[in-house]
């Protein structure tokens, strides 16, 4: 049994090894580390060494373990099965894993997750590696797939062998584990005890988390679990092995539990079931179909997700379907005709596939359609029969295939199709044959037949037995009937329109191309089209050497070309250069700098040595002799020797002082002489070393010192002497030190022995009175003392001193406080002074105090130290009154205060701001604040809590407190000040808000305009000038420019950039108000391109009326100050009413002013930039219309219509419409499906299809605002088709005669006479139009002898004849 334990789960452990090791090795530090366990947990080993943070929740360290369970194992859960063994394997494991510090991420599917803290045991996750049939059933019989978790395993041999044939020994035991190496998949049971509170710490996670019990609290499992089985929450502390690991709060952990996935299937945290999903690869691989005694379902192998929220995952379902059925709730249901299922348990039924269909419920599959048969559609509960003209020649069809050219098919359902009879032909699809036709021709039908019809001029076709013929595409023309092929219209020519029968020659100064549709104006060289089809001059900087160029090029840096209509640039000069393209003119080189060659783009500077004193150098001049210069110097300067020195703006040479000098020819400055060494004498190069027993201690020295006595030196060039050793002594200036001399008398009392061991005098303001002493005594404060004192004096009455003093100065006091308070109030007032009062309450005989009404005594009075007195005043002291105070020592000797007491009136706080950035600042105006900033306290209330000051500014009319923290912007703020015994408090609240930029204006301009300005408006951009505190402009590279910011209200910001703007940049602004910095992306100002003027519609217009008209193409910039104005003769007329719609856009309208027949120029102004358009709108005169052609045409038909006439306009864009309609009014008459303006003199009108029989149309043509309608005899008539009722044969001649044969010759388009055997077709030689009712043709010399019809084309109708005429020529 245990062999086949081991088998069974080989694969297991490999998998396990390979995949969930990571941060563990083989250790030799097990006291047991091999051999089989012992089932009573005795032969476990385990040894920890691991920290605990509190802060992040996680452990770090190592476990030492054997993999020996602690407990006693073995015991099945159910039934009766012996234990299967383990064995012992010393391991050493690193917590965190290093594959697993950075989380979520996937845990082992198969291996260690986690150890035991208890034993070191091994925790693995909840999928188990399978059982092969029979293998864990006594009766041979039932399987677990590899991938499931172990109670889906469980739940499936229980169902598939019995419960009583399960060997539950390959199971979890009653502590959770099983296998070997030992492993727990369940909860922990025998390393813990349920009892209170938080279930204690079991296990630590690879990822370093704990693992604890089932329970959250007493009696209360966790209901938050994530799909990993972890969440955030306190865990309780829990000691082992004299350890403690602490409590902590809110941190990640993990919780066994009852269900899948019983300890921990992913290291977490996760925020969804599909999140852990997306952690494992395996997930959505591969799936098992589950059947157990709790239900079915359709198991996600490998993937050890199960639940999170209320999603869930892997879980048991009701069982299933059979196939053409589907699940609704717990009943199975057919499957409807025209759906199936092939699956069982299925929820839904799919719908029939094209080319299949089933008609019968509850299908497992779907039926073929035949052949012959198809079905497009899917859910078909039935198959179509192939109509006629197609087949359909395989089963399961969706569409049937159409018969192709030269076949038919007359019958539905058809497998094959039928190829045509010899003569006869048919297009793809077709249910018949017909006569086959050439190319050049299309094939018509009538009642009588078919024929095959010349293709009239204008079209063609290419192909054979074509059912209509192909108009000729605009650039092309046909002029002939029967046309294979169209023909280019030549240079010079073009054709607008499909269908032309011949190519217009183009205007006066334009041209094109072959197969042009259009001409363009051919300019010179030096000018380019503009979007007006005009031609304009290229710019200063700018050329073309082409006649058709539609934008100039930029001359490249280092050329130019000044003047306009350039055909070519030219390189700048030597000694000047420019470094943009585009430019108009080259720069000089600036003095000092120069350019050697043409086509400069830089200048150099001039080398060292050299000079330039001039613009436009080509070459730099050499210093003269004794003179020199450095890089890019304008002229040369003397070059001062060694021991001298020139300032920059001096002229001559000048001597290095003493206790300085310069090594080098040409020096600025002079430096000074070094530490030891020392310079006498003035214009040295050079600085002279210290002598021994003497130094220099500073630098610049002109002089050195000899060492003091009781020092030496023995070393040149010292910055300081040596003490003499003890015992030793010297004399000034020595080198050496020899035996000291034998000790000197003592001093007096008065004096005291100085360094140098004599004794001197005490100073002023110090005494001694010991003959050894080696210092002075300071006097105290209140006395005083001349030189060579023994003790101090006391200071007279009246008279006070600071300690050290040698005189007495007069009392002085100068603090009061409060200073300020509110009048007729008792009050205690505090004197004080920066020295002594009196040393003793004694010397104060009492304490008064005075305004101008007199003086009294303080109520009473307290000597508090030698500096600070006090005294209680009455209140009687008025508003306004100014209170003094005097201490008096005898009736005549007094101090009296530099400050008093005022009764002053409550503060008032007027006004309050939030002012400058940083940590926010306060600032309250108003006035009765105070006399000094003692007097005064302010706190602020922020959202109903109070907060002090960090700081605060005082004077009598404004105060302001730094707060230690920002405000957020929004808050309630209010403030209060205590001035005294009063108090003055915000009337309303004040806030922070965050500024807003809405709007700045300009909105573009040029960028080199200087000391621009623009004008920002938005929202909270505070109260004051103080309040606006920095300014910044940023391009869209990030480069950042300051600006002057300039308050105007709350509202409104004028801000000026520091440094100039760079050409074609976008700038945006950010301003600080306060604390806060106010941007926006969308206020921004443009340096972009110039604006450019594509095209103005209308062109042209009536003179002395005002016109509405669209300025259109780019740049235009939405700024104030936009304007457009038409110029000619030396006049200059506004645009008026004029809009910027948008940067492309521009609508104003043209002055009633302008004259007649003019051509206006116009200029557009937007921001810095103008755009001048030559010719842009003409006043012209009223046109005329002449003729139409053709006067006839079939009713309710598309046709296009040539008006002829006068004073059409100079370009495309003047027509404003052209119209058609039976009445005499403009209003009347319906706009063309499409109009074309061809000349001054041609426009062409497509009319629509709605015009009935009979109908007479006139034509109304605008030009600009001008109004021209046909005259009634200028029309177009709409007939019904010819026909033809009689024909007669005379010398060559057949005159037909029928009726609706137009007005005029040119209304005929063609007469063919057609053999009614051959069904071939003869063009006449030539025709003529008689009337209305006859026409007449000259045969063609060669025509057959034959029976033959007339087909006659009138306008865009046709007729071929019933009546036949039998024609033989020869016989004639």
């Amino acid at each position: 049994m245990q062999t086949s334990f081991l088998i069974a789960f080989l694969g297991f452990l490999a998998l396990a090894n390979a995949q969930a090791d990571s941060g563990s090795v083989t250790s030799t530090s097990c006291t047991i580390s091999s051999g089989q366990c012992s089932t009573t947990g005795s032969s476990n080993y385990v040894s920890r060494n691991l920290t605990y943070s509190a802060a992040t929740g996680k452990f770090s360290g190592t476990i030492t373990t054997n993999q020996c369970s602690n407990d006693a194992w073995g015991i099945p859960t159910q039934g009766t099965s012996a234990a299967l063994g383990h064995s012992a394997s010393c391991i050493t494991q690193t917590i965190p894993a290093p594959a697993y510090t950075t989380t979520p991420t996937a845990a082992p599917l198969r291996g260690r997750v986690g150890l035991s803290i208890k034993g070191g045991v091994n925790i693995f996750g909840p999928l188990e590696a399978g059982f092969t049939t029979g293998q864990a059933c006594t009766n041979n019989v039932g399987s677990c797939d590899a991938g499931l978790d172990l109670g889906v395993c469980k739940d499936l041999l229980e169902y598939q062998c019995g419960s009583s044939n399960v060997k539950y020994n390959m199971m979890p035991d009653t502590c959770g584990g099983h296998a070997n190496p030992y492993h727990y998949h369940n909860d922990l049971a025998c390393d813990y005890t349920i009892g209170s509170g938080h279930s204690p710490l079991v296990g630590v996670a690879l990822d370093g988390r704990g693992i604890y019990g089932m329970y959250e609290s007493t009696g209360s499992m966790p209901t938050d679990l994530d799909a990993c089985n972890g969440h955030f929450g306190d865990v309780p502390a829990y000691t082992i092995g004299g350890v403690t690991y602490p409590a902590a709060s809110n941190v990640y952990h993990y919780h066994t539990t009852s269900s899948a996935p019983y300890i921990l299937s992913c290291f977490g945290p996760v925020s969804s079931l599909d999140q852990c999903k997306g952690l494992f690869s395996t997930c959505n691989t591969g799936f098992s179909s589950i059947t157990s005694n709790k239900g079915c379902m359709s198991y996600d192998t490998d993937c050890p997700c199960y639940r999170h929220g209320n999603a869930t995952y892997n879980q048991y379902g009701s069982c299933s379907c059979s196939v053409g059925q589907y699940s609704s709730g717990s009943t199975c249901i057919p499957c409807v005709i025209g759906t199936y299922t092939s699956v069982t348990g299925s929820s839904t039924c799919s719908p029939c596939a094209a080319g299949t269909y089933t008609s019968v419920t509850g299908s497992s599959t779907c039926l073929t359609c035949a052949v012959g048969t198809y079905t497009s559609a899917t859910g078909s509960t039935t198959c179509q029969s192939c109509p006629t003209g197609s087949y359909g020649s395989v089963a399961g069809a969706s569409n049937c295939s159409a018969c192709a050219a030269g076949t038919y098919n007359s019958n539905t359902g058809a497998t094959v199709c039928n190829a045509c009879p010899a003569g006869k032909t048919s297009a793809a699809g077709s249910t018949s044959c017909t006569v086959s036709c050439p190319p050049g021709t299309s094939f018509q039908s009538f009642q009588s037949g078919g024929i095959c019809v010349n293709c009239t001029a204008g079209s063609y076709s290419s192909a054979q037995n074509v059912s209509s013929c192909t108009s000729c595409p605009a650039g092309k023309f046909s002029n002939i009937g029967g046309s294979t092929v169209c023909t280019n219209c030549a240079a010079g020519s073009y054709s607008q329109f499909a269908g032309s029968t011949v190519c217009t020659n183009c205007p006066s100064g334009t041209t094109s191309n072959v197969g042009a549709s259009s001409c363009g104006v051919s300019c010179s060289l030096g000018q380019y089209k503009n979007g007006n089809n005009s031609c304009a001059n290229c710019l200063p900087g700018t050329y073309t050497a082409s006649t058709d160029a539609t934008v100039c090029s930029s001359c490249s840096a280092g050329s130019y070309v000044s003047a306009a209509g350039a055909t070519n640039c030219v390189a700048c000069d030597l000694g000047t250069y420019s470094s943009n393209a585009g430019s108009s003119f080259c720069l000089n080189c600036p003095s000092g700098r120069f350019s050697a060659s043409t086509s400069g783009t830089i200048c150099s500077d001039c080398p060292s040595g050299r000079y330039a004193d001039t613009q436009g150098s080509s070459v730099c001049s050499s210093c003269p002799s004794g003179t020199t210069s450095g890089a890019g110097s304008t002229s040369c300067a003397v070059s001062c020797q060694p021991g001298q020195y020139k300032p920059p703006t001096g002229q001559s040479c000048t001597n290095c002082s003493i206790g300085t000098y310069s090594s080098i020819s040409g020096a600025s400055t002079c430096e000074s002489c070094s530490l030891g060494k020392y310079n006498d004498v003035s214009g040295q190069s050079f600085c002279r070393v210290c002598s021994v027993g003497t130094y220099s201690a500073i630098t610049g020295s002109s002089v050195c010192s000899a060492c003091d006595s009781g020092k030496y030196i023995a070393t040149a060039g010292s910055s300081s002497c040596i003490n003499c050793p003890e015992g030793q002594t010297s004399v000034s200036g020595a080198t050496s030190c020899s035996t000291a001399a034998p000790p000197p008398p003592p001093c007096q009392p008065g004096q005291y022995r100085n360094s140098a061991g004599a004794c001197a005098n005490c100073t002023a303001g110090f005494y001694s009175v010991s003959s050894t002493a080696t210092s002075c005594t300071s006097c105290a404060p209140g006395t005083f003392s001349s030189a060579r004192a023994t003790a101090c004096s006391s200071c007279s009455l009246g008279k006070t001193s600071e300690a050290g003093a040698s005189t007495c100065t007069a009392i002085i006091i100068n603090s009061v406080s409060p200073s300020v308070g509110k009048a007729l109030v008792r009050r205690l007032i505090t004197i004080s002074g920066p020295k002594v009062i009196a040393v003793s309450r004694s010397l104060i005989s009492y304490v008064s105090y005075g305004a101008k009404g007199g003086e009294s005594k303080c109520l009473s009075w307290k000597w508090v130290d030698p500096m600070t007195v006090t005294c209680l005043i009455n209140n009687i002291v008025a508003e306004g009154s100014s209170v003094y105070f005097r201490v008096y020592f005898t009736a005549s000797v007094f101090a009296t205060s530099t400050y008093g007491f005022t009764a002053s009136a409550a503060p008032n706080i007027s006004r309050v701001a939030i002012d400058k950035w940083g940590p926010h600042t306060i600032v309250f105006y108003g006035n009765n604040f105070g006399n000094n900033s003692f007097d005064t306290s302010v706190d602020i209330e922020v959202n109903s809590r109070t907060t002090d000051c960090v700081s605060t500014t005082w004077s009598p009319t404004k105060l302001t407190c730094t707060l230690p923290y920002y405000l957020p912007h929004g808050t309630t703020v209010h403030g209060r000040i205590v001035v005294g015994d009063q108090m003055a408090l915000t009337l309303d609240s004040f806030a922070p808000y965050l500024p807003t930029l809405t709007k700045v204006s300009p909105t573009s301009g040029s960028a080199s305009v200087p000391d621009r300005s623009f004008t920002l408006i938005g929202i909270n951009l505070g109260n004051q000038q103080d309040d606006v505190n920095e300014c910044f402009m940023y391009d869209v590279y990030g480069y950042r420019l300051e600006c002057t910011p300039l308050w105007i209200s709350n509202t409104t910001i004028i801000v000026t950039p520091n440094s100039r703007l760079s050409p074609d940049n976008v700038y945006r602004f950010k301003v600080s108000v306060g604390t806060y910095f106010t941007e926006s992306e969308t206020v921004t100002f443009s340096t972009g391109p110039a604006p450019f003027i594509a095209s103005v519609i209308p062109g042209t217009g009536a003179g002395k009326v005002a016109k509405a008209i669209t300025l259109s193409g780019k740049n235009f910039g939405l700024v104030t100050g936009t304007a457009v104005t038409f110029s000619a003769g030396g006049v200059t007329l506004a645009c008026g009413f004029l809009k910027v719609v948008n940067v492309n856009t521009i609508t104003c309208n043209v002055p009633a002013t302008t004259e007649y027949d003019t051509t206006y120029d116009l200029r557009l102004t937007a921001g810095d930039y103008r755009f001048d358009f030559p010719g842009a709108f003409s006043t012209c005169a009223v046109p005329t219309i002449t003729s139409v052609a053709p006067t006839v045409g079939k009713p309710l038909a598309f046709r296009d219509v040539t008006v002829t006439g006068t004073n059409f306009g100079f370009r495309g864009t003047d027509l404003a419409r052209v119209a058609y309609g039976t009445g005499t009014t403009t209003s009347s008459h319906k706009t063309c499906m499409s109009a074309q303006w061809l000349d001054n003199n041609n426009v062409i009108c497509r009319i629509h299809d709605d015009v009935v029989v009979n109908s007479v149309l006139k034509f109304s043509v605008t030009i600009g605002d001008r109004v021209v309608i046909s005259a009634l005899t200028v029309n177009h008539a709409t007939r019904y088709g010819p026909t033809v009722s009689a024909a007669t044969v005379s010398a060559g001649v057949v005159t037909i005669t029928g009726s609706n044969f137009g007005t005029r010759t040119s209304d005929i388009g063609a007469v063919t006479l057609v053999n009614t055997s051959t069904y071939a077709s003869y063009d006449c030689d030539d025709y003529s139009w008689t009337s209305g009712t006859q026409i007449s043709c000259t045969l063609p010399s060669d025509l057959p002898a034959a029976t033959y019809k007339y087909y006659i084309t009138v306008a865009d109708q046709d007729v071929l004849s019933s009546v036949t005429t039998a024609i033989n020529l020869t016989a004639a």
